[in-house]
């Protein structure tokens, strides 16, 4: 795919515009990779938020604080991803897909999980909930998510360059990122409920 996308050219045998803003993209990568990838993290999970708020949703009214504070979250654990998979790469032989994946799901996942929750009681003003939120949604989130990422991460670990791994996992995580929305939506609503 992204073969065919780089060879393409307009009939004057210009670059498309795609494929220029591609090589862009590239460019900011290899300058500014934590910047890069944490302002790609920000965008997709926020556009994910607005989705999930007006496509499965279907509010009238979009909130963007609460799109503001997934992104934000995405922003923030960029750069502990970004060093994760460098560590990964350094520690593991590039043939090492298996205990990668491993090392992802079984040490990254539960940590990125927690910072998650953590974060979200933080910026809503419910500090004191942390503690009850993970013990009631932590190990659901994992058995989703180990239904889920396994096979993503192994595509991502297998096929994908070291320095698109992000942009892969954000893109995949598009659709991700729209379930813990109504995750932490739902578990928002419930904890209101209790305390009318």
């Amino acid at each position: 795919l992204i073969r065919v996308y780089m060879a393409s050219r307009r009939k004057d045998g210009a670059l498309s515009p795609l494929h220029e803003w591609w090589t862009w993209y590239l460019d900011m990568l290899e300058k500014y990779p934590i910047t890069t990838k944490a302002v790609t993290a920000g965008l997709l999970s926020l556009s994910g938020d607005i989705f999930a708020q007006k496509v499965i949703e279907r509010s009238k009214r979009t909130d963007m604080i609460r799109s503001s504070k997934f992104a934000m979250f995405s922003v923030l654990l960029c750069p502990l991803s970004h060093y994760w998979y460098e560590f990964l790469d350094r520690a593991l032989p590039p043939t090492s897909t298996f205990r990668k994946l491993l090392a992802d799901q079984l040490i990254f996942d539960p940590i990125s999980y927690v910072l998650f929750f953590a974060y979200m009681g933080i910026v809503n003003h419910e500090a004191r909930k942390i503690p009850q939120t993970l013990r009631d949604t932590l190990l659901p989130t994992l058995w989703v998510s180990w239904r889920v990422w396994p096979l993503l991460q192994l595509i991502n670990f297998k096929m994908v360059p070291p320095h698109l791994r992000i942009l892969f996992q954000n893109v995949t995580g598009f659709v991700w990122g729209i379930y813990m929305t109504m995750l932490e939506q739902r578990k928002h609503k419930r904890i209101a409920s209790k305390s009318q």
